[in-house]
């Protein structure tokens, strides 16, 4: 399987399906849950220690980012998914795209709301 390390982090290697193997104590690491269920790792050298979302760690090192968006996706909107296929680059916008439909729908559609001073959807 395909692994990279990450900067000044050689201790570690970051695989495609989101796995982060330390070579300190030989094993791969547990991420924890962070807030919105996202998943957090937290790197550590002699000099410094870093935390950082599993996705955006996986991003970085293995997706292009040619138009330089700002954001990482999960494309089947599963948080704690962080294979490389399931992330993309995206703007908020094109995350906003990618939203299920909110628990409080009535309309069953994406963006539909009724009116009740109209009596219209």
């Amino acid at each position: 399987m395909n692994y990279k390390k990450f900067e000044d982090y050689e201790n570690y290697h970051i695989y495609e399906n989101g796995d982060i193997f330390s070579l300190n104590i030989g094993n791969i690491l547990k991420p924890r849950d962070a807030g919105k269920r996202y998943k957090m790792i937290t790197l550590c050298n002699n000099q410094n220690r870093q935390q950082i979302y599993v996705h955006r760690l996986i991003g970085l090192l293995f997706l292009p980012n040619p138009e330089n968006k700002p954001e990482i996706d999960h494309i089947n909107r599963n948080r704690s998914d962080n294979r490389v296929e399931n992330l993309r680059w995206a703007t908020k916008s094109e995350q906003q795209h990618n939203q299920g439909i909110a628990k409080d729908n009535t309309s069953g559609v994406k963006g539909v709301g009724y009116c009740n001073t109209r009596k219209k959807w």
